[in-house]
């Protein structure tokens, strides 16, 4: 049994996300309270204090609020963030998880700083997958790791080099059934 992780379905391995989402939270939910009272300042009052806080206000708001609407669902809900099967392994890590991707759609594994960056042989099938809105997000973080796929380490209750040795051992054994 590996540290933080708990069997299901036999062979699956479900990582889970750790709790340490309560500081992000709370400057969230900071950030929320300050824009909605900066909104309310600027419409209630004109001239160039209004404006500014307004400026201020609504980029923030447009932004944090949503932020802290996604921590508060990911905190409350109850699943893996990710599962490492046989066939494949399931991402549900970020707000960019991807879902289900197939071993034999992956070209190469490797560790980016806290990201796991995951390669795959043809990225289109599994982007198509995405909504729209994700897909624009997995467009940005892109640019920032090379990978079709970006699960962040550290969050998961487990370690990089861990989720790299199961992930490369996983894709070695299915590529060693193929042949």
């Amino acid at each position: 049994m590996i540290k933080g992780v708990y069997e299901t379905h036999g062979h699956d391995v479900a990582v889970k996300e750790t709790r340490g989402r309560g500081l992000p939270l709370g400057g969230c939910l900071f950030g929320s309270a300050v824009g909605v009272v900066l909104l309310l300042y600027g419409i209630s009052h004109g001239g160039a204090d209004g404006i500014v806080a307004l400026a201020a206000a609504i980029p923030g708001t447009l932004i944090i609020a949503p932020a802290a609407v996604y921590l508060i669902y990911r905190a409350v809900r109850d699943r893996p963030a990710l599962v490492i099967g046989e066939r494949g392994f399931t991402d549900h890590a970020s707000i960019t998880g991807v879902g289900y991707v197939a071993w034999d759609e992956v070209a190469g594994i490797r560790l980016d700083r806290v990201w796991v960056a995951i390669k795959l042989r043809d990225p289109d099938p599994v982007i198509a997958r995405q909504p729209a809105w994700r897909r624009a997000l997995m467009r940005m973080n892109s640019k920032i790791v090379p990978g079709d796929v970006i699960i962040p380490t550290n969050a998961l209750s487990m370690s990089s080099q861990e989720l790299i040795n199961l992930m490369m051992d996983r894709l070695q054994r299915s590529l060693e059934g193929e042949g």
